[in-house]
């Protein structure tokens, strides 16, 4: 979180400076953390960094409540104050699952969440701590695609055997990037473009924080795009059934089933509802949806949907007399 979460408890935090103090802040920390919880590990940084933020550390599967002083809780994570010699330090905890630990540590490294998770939001996937998921209004909700490293880097067009963690300078961190199969290069430079021209307007002031001179590794990805040759041919952004279908026939098989089932729920919403029944029952409160969720159970979902509304009003009507 940057260092920032703490300030709504008015709480001002101090920068780590040099990587060795960091590491060793970290080593502290987790084996402090392994009396609360059965796996803890704080987050890989770039090689190249000598100051942070904030410290960083995944945990799951709790043995006991969190007892800390000076912490926040924001869904899935909890920050809370360290103080070292004199400093004030921001711990944020990543609570996951076991299944999404390896992804988790992934996604979170460096601001790939922020390069990477860009090109996902444009085919409706959302690239997070908790694995790749679709979200569609068509389904009602999210699909997890994937919770797989591996699985998700052959999506993007990443060779698998190369991992982002041990590279040593910035440019070797672009270049293993920009292997994407998708044009993740003119992503960059257009969307800082249009929130240097105006953030409000190209609704993208939410993405300041990646934009201003404190995320040096952003700035610099964005340079990087610019002087980069691109000369690749890069794939088009993949439209949903395709998209889901990268993923394998049984998630492609989940998402049609969805769909399906959220368009007959819509459709029987429309016909079946409580300003129908109020209309020819004259019926309110609980009389009312009493009344509904019998006649439901009576005639069942499907034959309601197949009825003409003329007969369906004369079904809810005699319905009504019984």
């Amino acid at each position: 979180m940057g260092g920032k979460a703490l300030s709504v408890l008015g709480i001002t935090v101090d920068r780590i400076e040099g990587k060795t103090y960091y590491q060793t802040l970290c080593l502290r920390l987790c084996t402090m953390l392994q009396k609360y919880y059965k796996q803890v590990e704080a987050l890989p940084q770039c090689s190249w960094k000598e100051s942070f933020g904030d410290i960083d550390i995944l945990v799951c599967e709790p043995i006991l409540p969190l007892d800390i002083p000076m912490s926040i809780k924001r869904g899935d994570y909890t920050s809370f104050l360290y103080e070292d010699a004199g400093k004030k330090y921001q711990v944020d905890l990543i609570h996951l699952q076991p299944s999404f630990f390896a992804f988790g540590k992934f996604q979170l490294f460096s601001d790939m969440s922020a390069c990477l998770g860009g090109i996902c939001k444009k085919m409706n996937l959302k690239f997070s701590h908790d694995g790749l998921w679709y979200c569609g209004s068509e389904i009602g909700n999210k699909l997890l695609l994937t919770s797989d490293v591996n699985c998700f880097l052959r999506f993007m067009g990443i060779d698998v055997s190369i991992q982002p963690f041990g590279v040593k300078s910035y440019e070797e961190f672009f270049a293993y990037l920009l292997t994407c199969h998708f044009d993740l290069r003119n992503y960059i430079i257009n969307t800082y473009e249009s929130f240097l021209i105006d953030p409000i307007a190209k609704g993208l002031d939410r993405k300041s924080k990646n934009f201003k001179n404190n995320r040096q590794c952003f700035i610099r990805f964005v340079a990087y795009c610019k002087e980069y040759s691109n000369k690749k041919q890069y794939k088009e952004l993949l439209p949903p059934e395709e998209c889901i279908a990268s993923f394998g026939e049984e998630k492609l098989l989940e998402y049609q089933a969805r769909k399906e089932m959220l368009r007959m729920h819509e459709a029987f919403r429309k016909k079946c509802n409580g300003k129908r029944f109020q209309r020819l029952l004259g019926l309110e409160g609980a009389e009312l949806g009493s009344c509904i969720e019998s006649f439901v159970c009576t005639y069942g979902k499907e034959q309601i949907l197949s009825m003409e509304e003329n007969a369906l009003d004369s079904l809810i009507m005699s319905f009504g007399k019984k």
